[in-house]
C-alpha cells in the first residue's frame, strides 16, 4: 500500500457469512470519533412512560435514520415476522453513501424488527402509520460484540432513537437483555437429566423466578420492563410445554445413544403431561396484553400446542377474550394456510367473530390467493402425489418414505424460525445447479413444529 493510506477495509470474499472488519487504521489505534446528531442526543425522553395504545390495523411503519461509519459494501437488511404465519422475511435495505436511510414496511401489527449490518444486528419497535428513527454508531456496536475490545473504553452511544416508541428503543439497544429461560446446550442436558416431569417444571420455575427477579432489578422504564416480562412469560410457557421432548433429548444426551437407539427410545419412550401441571402459569397474565405484540410471536405456535391450550389459558387470564386469544386463532388458520391448506367456509364462519378486522382481512385474502395457486397447480403435470393416507405420528415418516424405497432421499428438517434454514432456502435449495441435482434424488421438507413426533425422533 501507498505510505500515504490511514486506514484500509478487509473483506475475505462475496459471501453471506465471509469476514469483514472495516477501518483497519496503520497510524494509530484509535478510530476517528462518530458524531451521533445532536438533537436526537440531547433530546429528553420519557422512561417512564407507558406503552402506546394499540390499535390493531394493518398499513406501512416507517424505519429510517443513519449508519455511522457506513461503508459502501456492507450488506444490509431489515428482518420481520409475520404474526399469522410466523414465517420471517427479510427486506432490502438501500442505504445512501452518507448512511441515510428511509424504509417503509407493510405490517399487521406493531412489532419489533431486526436492522442488520452484516452480522450486527439492532432491534427497533415499529408500528403501522408511525415512522421509528434509529441512527446507529457502527464502530461502537462493533466494540461491544469485539472479542479482544469489549473490554475497552465506549466510542459513545451504541444507538439513538426518535419517533415511535424512542425510549423503549434506546432502552434495548443499550442492555441486550436476554429473556430466554435456558439455552438448548450440554449444560441443561446435564440439568435435566434423570429429572421426573415435576422435577422439570420445578427447574424451570425456578429459572422464571430468577428472571423475574432481575427484570425487577434492571434501572429501566416500565414500557420496557413489562415487555421483557411478557417475553420471560412466553419463553417459560415455551419451556413447559418442550418439557417432554427436552427430558428425552437429556436421556439420549447423557447416555450417549447412537441414532438407532435414540430414535427407538423417542418412539417408544411416553411421557404423559396431566391437565393440572400447567396451573403455574397462573402468574403469566401478561401474555393477554399489547406487550406481546413486541415478543418472540412465534413461541405462541407452542403455547397453543398443549392439550387444552384455550381451556387452560382462559383459566389463567381470568377470560377467554383478549389479544393472546386473537392472535392464536389468526396464527391457527395462518400457518393453515402455509402448509397450503385453504380455510374452509365454516371455519371462516367460526373465526370471524374471534380475530381482529385487519386480520381477517389478510387472511381471507390468502385464502383467496391460495385457492387460486392450487387450482394452477392441478393444471400441470409431470408430478405423482403420494397421499399418506391415515396413519399416527409414530409411523408417518416411515409412511412418507415408504413409497420410495431403493432411492435415495433426502429429507430437510426445518423451521419457519429457523435462520440456517431460511438460509438454505435462499443460497442452496433455490439454486438452479441444486435443483438439477436434485432430480437425482427424492426430497422430502418436514416442518418440526407440525411434525413434532418426528422431529423429536432424530433430534
Amino acid at each position: 500500500m501507498p505510505s500515504s493510506v490511514k486506514s484500509f477495509d478487509f473483506i475475505e470474499s462475496d459471501c453471506n457469512d465471509c469476514f469483514e472488519i472495516w477501518g483497519i487504521q496503520l497510524k494509530g489505534k484509535k478510530l476517528p470519533k462518530v458524531q451521533l446528531p445532536k438533537e436526537i442526543v440531547n433530546q429528553q425522553l420519557d422512561f417512564n412512560a407507558p406503552l402506546p395504545t394499540t390499535e390493531i390495523k394493518s398499513g406501512k411503519a416507517i424505519i429510517s435514520g443513519r449508519l455511522l461509519g457506513y461503508r459502501g459494501d456492507m450488506q444490509t437488511k431489515v428482518s420481520i415476522g409475520d404474526v399469522l404465519s410466523c414465517e420471517y422475511r427479510d427486506i432490502p435495505l438501500k442505504i445512501e453513501q452518507n448512511g441515510n436511510f428511509k424504509l417503509e414496511i407493510e405490517t399487521l401489527i406493531p412489532t419489533t424488527v431486526d436492522l442488520f449490518v452484516g452480522k450486527m444486528n439492532i432491534a427497533v419497535c415499529v408500528a403501522p402509520g408511525e415512522e421509528s428513527k434509529v441512527y446507529v454508531n457502527l464502530q461502537e456496536f462493533a466494540r461491544r460484540q469485539s472479542r479482544l475490545r469489549k473490554d475497552e473504553p465506549k466510542q459513545g452511544k451504541t444507538a439513538c432513537f426518535g419517533g415511535y416508541m424512542a425510549a423503549v428503543n434506546t432502552e434495548i439497544a443499550e442492555t441486550g437483555y436476554d429473556i430466554n429461560l435456558v439455552s438448548y446446550d450440554n449444560t441443561l442436558m446435564e440439568d435435566l437429566n434423570e429429572k421426573t416431569l415435576e422435577e422439570c417444571k420445578a427447574y424451570f420455575l425456578n429459572k422464571y423466578a430468577k428472571k423475574l427477579a432481575e427484570i425487577q432489578s434492571l434501572p429501566i422504564g416500565n414500557a420496557y420492563r413489562q415487555i421483557l416480562r411478557t417475553g420471560v412469560d412466553l419463553s417459560f410457557v415455551y419451556c413447559l410445554v418442550a418439557c417432554p421432548s427436552m427430558m428425552k433429548s437429556a436421556y439420549v444426551a447423557n447416555n450417549k445413544l447412537d441414532d438407532e437407539a435414540a430414535q427407538a427410545y423417542f418412539r417408544e419412550k411416553k411421557i404423559d403431561v396431566p391437565i393440572d401441571f400447567y396451573k403455574c402459569l397462573n402468574e403469566c397474565k401478561s401474555l393477554n396484553t399489547s406487550s406481546l405484540f413486541y415478543t418472540q410471536i412465534y413461541l405462541l405456535r407452542w403455547a397453543n400446542s398443549m392439550p387444552n391450550a384455550q381451556k387452560v389459558f382462559s383459566e389463567v387470564f381470568g377470560t377467554d377474550r383478549g389479544i393472546f386469544f386473537q392472535l392464536s386463532v389468526a396464527q391457527k388458520y395462518g400457518i393453515q394456510l402455509t402448509n397450503f391448506v385453504p380455510i374452509s367456509k365454516d371455519e371462516i364462519t367460526e373465526m370471524s367473530n374471534q380475530i381482529y378486522p385487519s386480520l381477517l382481512t389478510e387472511l381471507l385474502k390468502r385464502n383467496t390467493n391460495l385457492i387460486a395457486q392450487i387450482e394452477k397447480n392441478k393444471q400441470k403435470t409431470g408430478y405423482t402425489v403420494n397421499a399418506t393416507g391415515e396413519v399416527n405420528n409414530e409411523d408417518l415418516f416411515y409412511s412418507i418414505i415408504s413409497k420410495f424405497k431403493g432411492k435415495v432421499i433426502l429429507v430437510d428438517i426445518w423451521a419457519t424460525w429457523c435462520g440456517p434454514c431460511k438460509k438454505m432456502d435462499a443460497d442452496v435449495w433455490s439454486k438452479t445447479e441444486v435443483i438439477e441435482v436434485m432430480n437425482d434424488f427424492i426430497f422430502v421438507k418436514i416442518d418440526i413444529d407440525e411434525d413434532r413426533e418426528i422431529a423429536r425422533k432424530y433430534d
